[in-house]
């Protein structure tokens, strides 16, 4: 939500500036910057920390003191302090919808007198954001936008910890949305899916013109597959979790019998990918839509710390009738064919919300 604070705490010009993405994962917190030059963009700082607090679910970070003074530490020894931050997924509501005939000046004024139409909670207690999603086959009196919705108390209590660690929040935005300014290249229109593969569960997003749309969770990441490999051959946690990256999926073809702990869980996500693409083609076809190209979706784009497994790729395109892709990380960044990464192509792929907070505030015409 990249003017969420704008709205709600102005801020002072000597602040408008380009920051540092903070994501806080579900294993680790990452952050990156990106500097602006004259043939793009240039990494400057940026790092992972893993905290076993993240893997909790359950647990409430904002309210952890020993959390807090990790983030403290990290702050104090990286120099940082205006950061755009990622807010959790799992907390916020995602909805699409149309506006006819409302001026883009009062958009945000029509979103919120219809806004309790959508989520469970009085307008007064939330804070939203959206983002228009551009439409080739959109009707001039038509404009449809992409809504994230979080209760006020949550992104309260997000910019509290971060104050109290010495960070300046100058935003904050969900972090499937991050994910998707990130991932899909600027400009580009089309319907896409983004998994985002993490440590304790994965996150399936439907996204439309660069604007998150519909997301659904499921509780199976890297995780419950190193425990499902543990299980499966009778090993330590810690030598699964090694076999899982130094084979991953690759020889299951030839021992499916072997694995049915692994493959039971893959298989719930393949089914929740597949339930996700059966919803949106007949929401399009209700919405007589599906003449629209834009609204088919074209690939599927995996990210996150795990989606670099070897062989998680293979295996959903082989289940999957849509392209299984795995993501670029720094399509809207720079040319990797020009300028080498500084950081791996799997290790980028945990990286993706951390770039598109980078790129919240630090666009180039």
């Amino acid at each position: 939500m990249s003017k969420i604070f704008f709205n709600f705490f102005p801020l002072p010009r000597t602040l408008e500036m380009p920051a540092v993405g903070f994501d806080i994962g579900d294993d680790a917190v990452r952050f990156i910057e990106l500097k602006k030059t004259n043939d793009g963009f240039k990494v400057g700082r940026f790092g992972e920390r893993i905290n076993p607090v993240l893997r909790d679910r359950s647990a409430d970070i904002t309210k952890n003191g020993g959390f807090r003074g990790f983030l403290s530490s990290l702050r104090e020894a990286e120099n940082l302090g205006p950061i755009n931050a990622s807010l959790p997924e799992d907390k916020a509501y995602l909805f699409a919808t149309e506006l006819v005939g409302v001026d883009s000046s009062l958009i945000r004024s029509a979103i919120e007198f219809r806004l309790e139409e959508f989520v469970p909670i009085p307008a007064k207690d939330a804070i939203f954001d959206y983002e228009i999603i551009p439409s080739q086959a959109q009707s001039g009196a038509k404009t449809e936008v992409g809504v994230a919705v979080l209760p006020k108390s949550i992104v309260l209590s997000y910019l509290e910890m971060f104050q109290s660690a010495g960070f300046t929040p100058l935003s904050f935005e969900v972090a499937g949305q991050a994910i998707a300014k990130a991932v899909v290249k600027r400009g580009d229109q089309r319907t896409r899916i983004i998994v985002y593969f993490g440590k304790s569960g994965s996150t399936i997003f439907v996204v439309k013109g660069g604007a998150v749309l519909f997301s659904s969770a499921v509780s199976v990441g890297g995780d419950a597959l190193t425990g499902a490999f543990a299980k499966d051959k009778s090993v330590s946690i810690a030598l699964a979790e090694k076999f899982k990256w130094d084979k991953g999926l690759q020889f299951i073809k030839g021992d499916i019998e072997n694995y049915a702990a692994v493959l039971s869980l893959l298989a719930s996500v393949k089914e929740e990918l597949n339930r996700v693409l059966s919803y949106w083609k007949t929401k399009k076809t209700k919405e007589a839509n599906d003449k629209n190209e834009d609204d088919k979706i074209r690939s599927i784009i995996f990210c996150g710390p795990e989606a670099g497994l070897p062989g998680l790729i293979d295996y959903f395109k082989i289940y999957i009738s849509v392209p299984s892709e795995l993501a670029d990380v720094w399509v809207n960044v720079l040319d990797v064919n020009e300028n080498i990464p500084p950081i791996s192509f799997s290790k980028s792929l945990a990286f993706a919300a951390a770039i598109g907070l980078a790129l919240s505030r630090s666009r180039i015409a």
